[in-house]
């Protein structure tokens, strides 16, 4: 999967998505080559993230991250996979804009629970 083509399927996804969960988006979705592992949880790679900031907000999709999680897999899991972070993303974005934090608790249970089964924790 090259990142053009990473590009075109992340594209495909992001049309799927309805036009007013792009509100207050403003910085839209970016595409990182770099690859991108979690801070707390460095042996974790960080597929997608959503930033928040004086600046705006901002869908971030590591190219990179995706390239070492599926690897030489499909086409057709590539494509599941873009889905699914980017609706993980758009979740962050619609919760951050009503306030609502569910989204960040349940991730953070999810890091906590893997500190403790790789006993980082």
């Amino acid at each position: 999967m090259n990142p053009e083509r990473f590009g075109e399927l992340a594209d495909l996804e992001a049309d799927q998505i309805p036009e007013a969960f792009y509100e207050e988006l403003n910085l839209g979705i970016l595409i990182e080559e770099s690859s991108k592992r979690h801070s707390a949880a460095p042996g974790l790679l960080t597929l997608g993230e959503y930033r928040r900031g004086p600046e705006g907000n901002q869908i971030i999709l590591y190219y990179g991250s995706f390239m070492e999680y599926c690897g030489r897999t499909d086409e057709a899991f590539w494509q599941k996979k873009i889905r699914e972070v980017l609706r993980h993303e758009f979740r962050h974005h619609m919760e951050g804009r009503s306030g609502i934090r569910d989204l960040e608790y349940e991730d953070q249970k999810e890091i906590e629970e893997y500190l403790k089964t790789t006993g980082k924790l």
